[in-house]
């Protein structure tokens, strides 16, 4: 994270045992299983009562307590099929909006553990949702309102919907009356007194995108986008009256009011504080600028927890209103947009949250093993050797050692002209993609101080790029594919063209084939035999916007967005067909395929880890697995205040068990010395060397058993 202004607990980037997992609708899938997912990203929904904040991170629903904001306890975790939009506590039920996966119920009435009781596809994208009494009153963003009987929490069921002219974001409801945030459409009002037949009564219009609302005594909030804070009153709900508004400079996005006191989340602009004693005079008092895109908000005690989009949540004290202070904040993931995987590493480029390396040796559990927070925005990635190439948006191209991918770090780096979108690797150069600026070509032949070799600035706007042999294919936006000659890497030119009728997004080889994803027109196969005549050979239009694709074998794998994940089958070129899909929950963006399974890159769901059913699986040797070292997850995990680690030995050998932080520094050494063959186990009583008990937070424990080397992250909450 960048700038961050107050102390943070570092992020909890584990699947938690236990964690509660939430399946989608089995229609979403064909020929194609979910594995496990490693679903952080942006928070933004958040509400909290005197228990905990309940908030959003990608598919997860967090639970914390910042009963000491400065050292936050993670209580539990709910992963869903889709991402958090939205989520509302009602006595002992939490209820997520969860996009595409429509509204999930949970039971939070014991404190220990909360699961999923029920849950209602929409069909559409939730985005809010308001209960009254046996009601749930849901934002179906393009189906507008929809009206849930929640009497039955484990089977709710839809008994009215009313179809508005905008986009539904967000909704309150109080004495009958429905308040309905429709983005361009402004404010509905809408009866339903009758559930059945919900009916529009009042509007406002809107300039703006209205996001937010909050309903005080009669007088509504509105946020509304450019336009910033409007104020209504409400009494008559037929016929809301304008009596006050304060501008903003950036996007209102919602609002919540206590006493006198109206906090409003300004996109860019953080958190604004304004004094509405007197609604027809606001006026702003007080104002925090955070770090990230403030989205949502909750008040509780004197304390305002804000949902800020990729900076996770932040934690602001306002017992003085005219002076918010950060005082604590819970790190959530950031945008997923590329994956690559090598072995049994997987690396993900994750936005403002850099390159995250994460162990699938058992794809069903996925391990945080390090992480590298990049100067720039990660949006492209790529390994080889003990090297990770990042394409890092305004901070160029990143190198990473990751010869230890525990503890990864930076070599080198070169500052492209442009924006760095994606990046390819041939022999000792890096072929980089820079939008507007076009593909740039680095030396890299020494790591640490690669430079620029060549250019090429084409007509349009580079995404990605690959190279075979002395060509590279650009995918260039609309104008398509653009073939050059990179023999001469200091003078490339161009050889020829594809249009692809659409914007090209992405671009792979394999063998005499090209494939490439645009959005629009799906999958394109092109025989490049004989560059010079390349020519379109097959072509397969995918039901999304296809922003990335991999090919292994048989099957292309495209990343279709909103779409998921579609599985092609490419065996005569000439014809390709659908094989199979997966839909991923939110934004499939980046792919990389190995063996049968498959890893998408998911905007804000993270990793989506997948199994291709028309793959056979390899089979490994039994016995062989006996005969391999294995370090086991500790448990249990996160921790307090010991936990065991445990290991298995096939034979005798020198074992050193060393606990380190995330520095890198050495905190303990927890054993050294000879072991026989067999399971081990060792306890960590979280201190030291010195007996000094550790704060709160990651630590990762290695092992070194003769020439095996294996290290796990763990949690130690107080």
């Amino acid at each position: 994270m960048k700038n961050i202004k107050v102390l943070l607990l570092l992020a909890v980037f584990v699947l938690f045992p236990g964690t509660e997992r939430c399946m989608a609708d089995t229609g979403d899938a064909l020929n194609v299983e979910l594995v496990s997912q490693w679903a952080t990203g942006p928070c933004m929904a958040v509400d909290v009562n005197a228990e905990a904040v309940f908030f959003g991170n990608g598919a997860y629903l967090e639970k914390v307590s910042f009963a000491d904001p400065s050292e936050p306890i993670h209580l539990g975790r709910v992963e869903f099929p889709g991402p958090v939009q939205g989520v509302v506590l009602e006595g002992n039920y939490a209820y997520v909006a969860d996009d595409y996966d429509g509204l999930r119920i949970l039971d939070i009435s014991n404190p220990a553990v909360m699961f999923e009781v029920g849950y209602f596809d929409t069909r559409g994208r939730v985005f809010g949702v308001a209960v009254s009494g046996q009601y749930a009153y849901v934002a179906d963003y393009i189906n507008g309102l929809r009206v849930i009987d929640i009497s039955d929490k484990y089977a709710p069921v839809e008994i009215g919907s009313l179809d508005t002219e905008g986009f539904a974001f967000d909704v309150v409801v109080s004495d009958g009356h429905v308040f309905l945030a429709d983005y361009d459409n402004g404010l509905c009002v809408i009866d339903v007194s009758d559930p059945a037949s919900p009916t529009e009564v009042g509007s406002v219009e809107s300039e703006s995108y209205t996001r937010g609302l909050c309903l005080s005594d009669h007088i509504l909030y509105m946020a509304d986008g450019y336009d910033g804070l409007r104020i209504l009153d409400v009494t008559d709900p037929a016929a809301p009256v304008e009596i006050g508004t304060w501008a903003t400079v950036d996007m209102a996005c919602d609002a919540v009011v206590s006493g006198q006191t109206c906090y409003l989340t300004e996109w860019t602009m953080g958190l604004r504080v304004i004094d509405v004693t007197d609604p027809s005079s606001p006026a702003e008092i007080g104002f925090l600028d955070t770090d990230g895109t403030a989205y949502d908000l909750a008040f509780w005690d004197n304390y305002v927890y804000v949902a800020d989009y990729e900076e996770g949540l932040r934690v602001i004290k306002v017992n003085d209103p005219a002076a918010p202070c950060e005082m604590g904040a819970w790190d959530t993931g950031g945008y997923a947009y590329d994956i690559a995987v090598s072995d049994h590493l997987v690396y993900l480029a994750q936005y403002r949250d850099g390159l995250q390396i994460l162990d699938v040796s058992n794809p069903a559990v996925p391990q945080v093993s390090g992480s590298f927070n990049t100067e720039g925005y990660a949006h492209g990635v790529i390994v080889s050797g003990q090297y990770a190439y990042v394409a890092d948006y305004h901070g160029g191209l990143r190198i990473i050692d990751i010869s230890n991918p525990d503890f990864p770090s930076e070599t080198g780096f070169y500052n492209t002209p442009g924006i760095a979108r994606n990046v390819a690797l041939s022999g000792h150069y890096a072929y980089v993609t820079c939008a507007n600026d076009g593909l740039r070509i680095v030396d890299v032949s020494d790591p640490a101080a690669p430079f620029e070799a060549g250019f090429f600035d084409t007509e349009g706007n580079t995404w990605d790029v690959a190279v075979s042999g002395s060509y590279a294919y650009v995918a260039d936006g609309s104008p398509g594919i653009h073939i050059l000659d990179v023999s001469d890497p200091a003078s490339p030119f161009i050889l020829g063209s594809i249009l692809t009728g659409a914007a090209a997004y992405g671009v792979v080889i394999q063998g005499e084939y090209l494939y490439a994803a645009t959005g629009g027109t799906g999958l394109h196969i092109v025989d490049i035999s004989d560059p010079a005549v390349a020519a379109e050979t097959g072509h397969y239009n995918t039901p999304g916007v296809a922003r990335g694709v991999a090919v292994l074998g048989d099957y292309a794998y495209v990343a279709d967005f909103e779409n998921g994940v579609r599985v092609i089958d490419i065996t005569d070129p000439a014809a390709p067909i659908e094989a199979g899909y997966y839909d991923t929950g939110s934004q499939a963006y980046g792919v990389a395929a190995s063996d049968n399974m498959v890893y998408v890159a998911d905007v804000l769901n993270g990793i989506v880890i997948l199994k291709n059913l028309l793959v056979p699986s390899v089979v490994e040797n039994p016995s062989a697995a006996l005969e391999q070292f294995v370090l086991k997850q500790n448990f249990p995990n996160p921790f307090n205040p010991s936990t065991r680690i445990t290991y298995n030995l096939p034979r005798p050998a020198q074992v050193e068990l060393t606990i380190y932080n995330l520095q890198g520094q050495m905190i303990k050494t927890l054993f050294n010395g000879f072991q026989t063959s067999g399971t081990q186990a060792v306890m960590w009583d979280g201190r030291d060397e010195q007996d000094q008990k550790m704060p709160s937070g990651q630590y990762i424990y290695r092992i070194k058993a003769g020439a095996y080397v294996k290290s796990g992250k763990m949690v130690l909450m107080k």
